[in-house]
């Protein structure tokens, strides 16, 4: 396959994302007689999902057969001969900025496809929204993927590739580092947790939107709450041991930065779970569960920000690339900032019972 079919294939997610969010807004603003509209804003958020598992096959299948007409896997290919060796090959498809993007978008293409699975027969005004918003924080990585620093499907310099497929070109590959058996799994669990976490902002942001202070919207995402965070606890684990061992850092206060930055939103998590089981048992701290909501998924954020600004160094950074400092810049501060108006707009619907 070529790397064209992948940029064809992220194309198509955009436009299915946007396509959801068009018609979620517009029949939900038309009530019963919009709920065709309705159904097919569903039905593009499982077209975005199917698109991105066919654009991340593609990568993937590149790496498998090292493909170096693709960029990514020229600069990104495993040079291990071990056991692991097709497990490092794997583990390419998310060992660079591209990659890891990628992997990003498609994760939360996936939780949106699971909400919009669970709330097709329902189809609320809570639940369209909240299916829009994510949609539209899916826009936001489908858009940092077009960029070119971004693009995990850039073809390579006719100079770099031999008659029979060969790479000519010599010292780029995997960094050594990453090949350790930690990394094959961290990487992964730790999108889960951090994509997972999206979805509690989206549906809080959702509340604010439709006005509605009950617990619904707790009740929708609090078991995908828990599991993200709980496979973030586990992604955070698996960062340390690979800190300690390849790193050789002693202590917390040693470990890579942007392993150390994977915690913040877990410690935050934390109190959002906490949150909800009192909003959802006592109708009380509305406020600290809406405003935790944003903050996590804000440092959820951070760690992707610091990754890719180039304001810190790291085996895991990547070179500075102003397009994506900004804007993950600014939804870090709309994670927050949107919240927070929305609470004092609607403060009246959202005040605790206690």
């Amino acid at each position: 396959m070529s790397p064209t079919f992948g940029t064809i294939l992220m194309a198509i997610a955009a436009v299915a994302a946007f396509g959801s969010i068009a018609a979620l807004a517009w029949g939900t603003r038309k009530g019963d007689e919009g709920e065709t509209a309705i159904n097919a804003g569903y039905l593009a958020t499982f077209a975005v999902f199917g698109a991105l598992t066919l654009a991340f096959g593609v990568l993937l299948a590149a790496f498998l057969s090292e493909d170096f007409s693709f960029m990514y896997v020229a600069e990104n290919h495993s040079t291990d001969v071990s056991n692991l060796a097709w497990l490092y090959k794997i583990s390419g498809t998310w060992a660079g900025r591209e990659g890891s993007l990628l992997l990003w978008a498609w994760i939360l293409s996936m939780f949106a496809s699971w909400v919009a699975y669970k709330r097709l027969s329902i189809t609320d005004r809570l639940s369209n929204v909240g299916l829009a918003v994510t949609n539209f924080l899916q826009l936001f990585f489908l858009a940092a993927l077009f960029v070119e620093t971004n693009d995990p499907f850039k073809i390579s310099p006719a100079e770099w590739i031999g008659p029979n497929g060969e790479l000519l070109l010599q010292g780029v590959a995997m960094n050594p580092l990453l090949q350790h058996w930690a990394m094959i799994i961290h990487p992964p669990t730790l999108f889960i947790g951090y994509a997972g976490l999206a979805i509690p902002f989206a549906f809080a942001v959702a509340a604010l939107i439709v006005n509605d202070g009950s617990s619904a919207w707790v009740k929708i995402v609090d078991r995908i709450a828990v599991f993200s965070w709980l496979f973030l606890g586990i992604g955070i684990g698996l960062g340390a041991i690979w800190a300690y061992v390849v790193l050789g850092w002693g202590g917390y206060w040693a470990w890579d930065p942007v392993e150390n930055a994977s915690l913040l939103p877990w410690l935050t998590g934390v109190g959002l779970l906490h949150s909800f089981t009192v909003y959802r048992k006592r109708d009380s701290f509305k406020n600290w569960a809406v405003m935790l909501s944003g903050i996590t998924f804000a440092l959820v954020l951070l760690g992707t920000f610091i990754t890719r600004s180039g304001i810190v160094q790291s085996v895991h950074a990547f070179e500075q690339d102003p397009v994506s400092f900004w804007l993950f810049l600014s939804m870090i501060v709309a994670a927050v900032v949107v919240p927070a108006i929305g609470l004092v707009i609607r403060r009246d619907e959202f005040r605790s019972a206690h």
